[in-house]
């Protein structure tokens, strides 16, 4: 059960960075922006949620949601990862960044087809059972 609920945060997460453009900040004109970039690894992201997941916190039952902004590059990799919204734990803080350094992505990409750099809000739900 552990591993799909955190498999459902991923899902979550993904949805809520692909599915809002005005999570999207871009180099370029924002109208350049066609496509939102979109989580590629899933699997291994469920599995560092689970791995980063403070045993206390988790055997407390106590969760939270860090939403962090990311600056994805042309290759899908967040080249830049900034604090947004903290889950108020600074622990969970800490285990969200840890997790943010694995995300990859099909980049954004304009209305060319090109993929281009932009800025994405991403949250990591930790979700006690």
């Amino acid at each position: 059960m552990t591993r799909s609920l955190s498999a459902l945060a991923v899902v979550l997460a993904a949805a809520a960075c692909s599915g809002s453009s005005s999570s999207l900040r871009s180099a370029a004109p924002a109208e350049s922006v066609v496509s939102a970039p979109r989580l590629t690894n899933g699997d291994e992201v469920a599995a560092a949620i689970e791995a980063e997941y403070p045993s206390q916190f988790r055997n407390d039952g106590v969760g939270g949601t860090v939403r962090l902004r990311l600056l994805v590059d042309t290759n899908g990799v967040p080249v830049e990862v900034r604090l947004l919204e903290s889950s108020g734990y600074p622990a969970l803080d800490a285990a969200g960044d840890r997790v943010a350094s694995i995300l990859r992505f099909d980049p954004a990409r304009d209305a060319a087809g090109r993929p281009i750099r932009v800025w994405a809000s991403f949250p990591i739900i930790f979700q006690a059972r």
